[in-house]
């Protein structure tokens, strides 16, 4: 696969799956079938095209600005860029009778943020927000859908692990490994948890960022919390 460093301001696609009507191309027997269509660049160590062996889907290589000689098209140029990965995904499709139609989902890189303004005038002003964090572009009817506006998704867009709850986990992670390392003469070569007071540290340390104090526990609620007969 090209890396993305030597694709300056392209975009590389890569279509995941791509179903295909019963009729489209005849089952292969002997397994998959590998298609190098004329007109894209003859790849090294990988295939620009592969049918599934019953012929009902088929997988694209990623895509980039590259013409039929190997050789980059458009320089720094975006737009022309774009154009030359789309029109690469085109010929890839039809050598299986296929076209954009018929995808059933891409992924897109956008190698440089600098990069957004030229998506946007392609867009021609045809950009929705999807959902929080999510821009759709609609170039020419092909959609793309931009996450976090290109940055790192797990941070700019997280919800399940948002910053606020990993820091906690990396406190956990790393206040475990200094303890293992104080510790290490009197530990087993076994699994073991991280110790409660640590646990319960890091638990003070991040309500007292908040200004928030807890109470401490009678010894009949340490009882009451750390028994399951209590209650039931």
């Amino acid at each position: 696969m090209t890396t993305l460093a030597s694709i300056p301001a392209a975009l590389l696609v890569a279509v995941l799956a791509l179903p295909l009507a019963p009729s489209r191309l005849p089952a292969q027997a002997s397994g998959p079938r590998f298609i190098n269509p004329p007109g894209l660049s003859r790849p090294t160590g990988y295939t620009h095209v592969v049918v599934s062996p019953d012929g009902r889907t088929a997988y694209i290589a990623g895509q980039v600005a590259y013409d039929s000689a190997g050789q980059v098209v458009g320089g720094g140029d975006f737009r022309v860029q774009a154009a030359q990965v789309f029109a690469n995904l085109s010929l890839a499709l039809a050598s299986v009778g296929a076209g954009f139609r018929d995808v059933m989902k891409t992924t897109t890189y956008l190698t440089d943020l600098k990069n957004l303004p030229a998506l946007r005038e392609m867009a021609e002003g045809h950009v929705r927000e999807v959902r929080e964090d999510v821009l759709e572009y609609d170039i020419g009817g092909k959609r793309l859908n931009l996450v976090a506006e290109g940055r790192l998704v797990n941070l700019g867009a997280a919800e399940g692990h948002p910053a606020a709850v990993m820091d906690m986990s990396f406190a956990n992670q790393a206040l475990a490994a200094e303890y293992a390392v104080q510790h290490h003469t009197e530990l087993e070569h076994q699994v073991y948890g991280v110790p409660d007071a640590i646990d319960a540290e890091v638990a003070r340390l991040k309500l007292a960022a908040f200004g928030i104090e807890l109470d401490r526990m009678t010894p009949e609620q340490a009882e009451y919390v750390a028994s399951w007969k209590h209650g039931t």
